[in-house]
């Protein structure tokens, strides 16, 4: 085993001291180095090697761990070699945390259970009896996400005793997401805000459990001193959502085939094939072949919906141009800016750069942010879009002035199938499924994406992609 170890804190505890110096004997013959500042991609390439089978150990602070995480993955390590061990020091903020918690000093569950831990007076009897008995995994870590405190849920659902947690972090049952996974949630989470996301884990028995997990700060005088995590075991929930979503594919993929069938029809009855059609004939054929298109439009949306939930959208990433998609778009959109009266700006700067990404997703994003603007649109109103090369990437930005969207729903706009009440009202034609789409999709692409809204004045969606998929 590889060993790549670090305490990136300037505050080093002699007891974290110790623990390390004892690791790094136990482990000469295995351990490369040891880093007390987030080291460089040269550095790790000088060790690590892709073709080699052994597993690399990386320790040290969240942050070494998901920097250095991603700088192996760059060098095409298979993320089974990857393993994490908890090697934290404490800072003197949450010391006095660690002495409270200790199970040498202080044991979680007091002899006599009809009264609250001695050591916690302000969490009250009622507060320790529900977080010890609640069905809920409940766990409290430190500043450093150190296991402080687990309830017996928290043992049931893992597998692993409260000793055995004691000192470790989450990824004694987790580590299975990638680490630009776990660097968001951890940046997010340093930034003192709550934090709720589904989670892949592994029990002590080796088997596989989805979580909805819960992180929320623990502050004291507003600084965050500690965390506290909930999860709830959702895997039966997420078997169920799977089967409805496979059912939901195969529906809509054999529905394709009598709906083109009816598009290729009614194309016949307006060339004449079938002899001349009256204006009253040949209306209803072209009201025919639109309902067709939109009922085409939708399914093909609840399959890209499907494949995303499934994990079956395929990514082909080439390098790509993205002024020659975005015109492309603007191509097919020509017809409905004209009837909208609409003027379209576009700007594209002389240095962008070319991205290694998919260019079939990412002409999807732009249709849907492109149409939408168009759709919602008041007649002889402007549509905005830029790109422009950032540090990280690629930032696109698409605005219009139309309609907006209700701040009291903007908390919605990526949920699958919603639409905003004057969106309805405007169009009554739209899936809801346009946004969720784009949203998944810049996920998957490892970007993100965000706007402002104001009703009656308009919408700007902001989306970054990085350079390289």
């Amino acid at each position: 085993m590889l060993s790549l170890l670090a305490y990136h804190s300037k505050e080093r505890p002699i007891h974290a001291l110790k623990e390390l110096k004892a690791f790094v004997q136990k482990n000469l013959q295995t351990t490369i180095s040891i880093h007390e500042d987030i080291p460089t991609r040269e550095q790790i390439e000088t060790v690590v090697h892709p073709t080699d089978t052994r597993p690399i150990l990386i320790s040290g602070s969240q942050g070494f761990v998901d920097h250095v995480s991603a700088l192996c993955l760059s060098l095409g390590v298979h993320s089974d070699r990857l393993v994490f061990e908890a090697l934290y020091p404490t800072g003197k903020m949450t010391k006095d945390l660690h002495d409270m918690f200790d199970p040498d000093v202080h044991p979680f569950f007091p002899a006599d259970e009809s009264r609250a831990m001695k050591e916690l007076p302000e969490l009250g009897e009622l507060f320790y009896m529900v977080v010890k008995q609640t069905t809920n995994h409940v766990v409290i870590t430190d500043y450093n996400g150190v296991i402080l405190f687990a309830n017996e849920a928290a043992e049931r659902i893992t597998g692993y005793s409260l000793k055995e947690m004691y000192y470790q972090t989450p990824r004694l049952w987790g580590g299975l997401m990638s680490p630009a996974f776990y660097k968001i949630v951890w940046d997010k989470k340093s930034a003192g805000k709550s934090v709720v996301y589904e989670i892949l884990n592994r029990r002590k028995d080796g088997s596989l459990y989805v979580a909805l997990a819960h992180i929320a700060p623990i502050l004291r005088e507003d600084k965050i001193i500690a965390y506290v995590a909930t999860e709830e075991d959702i895997t039966e929930f997420k078997r169920l959502d799977k089967a409805k979503t496979e059912f939901i594919f195969l529906a809509s993929h054999q529905l394709l085939t009598p709906l083109s069938a009816i598009s290729w029809n009614a194309e016949m009855l307006l060339d004449g094939d079938a002899g001349a059609l009256s204006p009253q004939q040949q209306k209803c054929v072209v009201e025919i072949q639109q309902r067709n298109q939109r009922m085409v439009a939708l399914i093909n949306a609840l399959l890209n919906v499907a494949r995303f939930e499934m994990g079956t959208f395929s990514i082909s990433p080439e390098t790509v141009q993205l002024e020659v998609i975005l015109h492309s778009v603007l191509d097919e959109l020509e017809p409905s800016v004209q009837k909208n009266k609409l003027q379209v700006k576009h700007v594209c700067k002389k240095d962008l750069a070319a991205i290694h990404t998919d260019p079939n997703l990412l002409r999807i994003i732009f249709l849907n942010l492109l149409s939408n603007a168009v759709k919602y649109s008041l007649e002889g109103g402007e549509i905005r879009c830029s790109l422009t090369s950032t540090k990280e990437g690629i930032q696109i930005d698409v605005s219009d002035d139309g309609i907006g969207i209700p701040k009291a729903q903007q908390n919605k706009v990526f949920q699958k199938l919603f639409r905003a009440d004057n969106a309805m009202r405007k169009d009554t034609h739209g899936t809801g499924l346009g946004l969720y789409i784009v949203k998944a999709i810049v996920n998957r692409l490892g970007g993100t994406i965000a706007f402002e809204s104001e009703e009656n004045r308009g919408t700007t969606f902001h989306v970054s992609l990085p350079l390289y998929l």
